[in-house]
């Protein structure tokens, strides 16, 4: 048996979004036409660009972990010294995380929820998921967790009082 020696072509996330032939979402930093944040984000393509939620990669404690992100054509990954989490195109419309020692924390982006923007969480009990609805893009996002060995916690929903909320929760090692 041979291997290639040739190395594999990472590339630099700021400037390529992680991206899949006929998906129209990608993970990226960009989250609009010039604007780009320091965690990357689930950008969605429908109806224009718009950041759908951030993924914060946290330590077994639940801190923020300051991670260095890889990327190449068949995987993205946060690596920390205490673990790594992988990200992997499925097909063009499904994403799936791997991780190791490290927990990921997931915000929905949009602060506002009006009947005509935002982005709202509900619990689908039947699929034992959560799904993010964004008005932007009249999309869901499923979230599901595969192998019992990570929990999935909501962390509530901040005060909706004034038209302001997010959506959040984490997946724990």
């Amino acid at each position: 048996m041979t291997t290639d020696p040739r190395p594999t072509p990472y590339f630099d996330i700021r400037e390529i979004p992680f991206s899949y032939h006929g998906a129209w979402f990608c993970i990226s930093p960009v989250t609009a036409q010039g604007a780009a944040k320091d965690d990357l984000h689930l950008v969605s393509h429908q109806t224009g660009m718009h950041a759908i939620f951030a993924l914060r990669p946290l330590t077994p404690e639940g801190a923020r972990a300051d991670t260095r992100v890889e990327a190449c054509a068949s995987t993205l990954a946060w690596l920390h010294e205490s673990g790594r989490i992988d990200l992997v195109y499925e097909s063009s419309d499904t994403v799936r995380l791997r991780g190791d020692g490290l927990g990921l924390r997931i915000d929905a982006v949009a602060a506002d929820l009006t009947p005509f923007g935002g982005t709202y969480l509900f619990r689908d009990p039947l699929a034992d998921a959560y799904i993010f609805t964004s008005y932007e893009t009249g999309r869901r996002y499923r979230v599901s967790v595969l192998r019992r060995a990570v929990a999935l916690r909501p962390l509530g929903q901040l005060p909706a009082g004034r038209g302001h909320r997010r959506d959040r929760f984490r997946l724990l090692p």
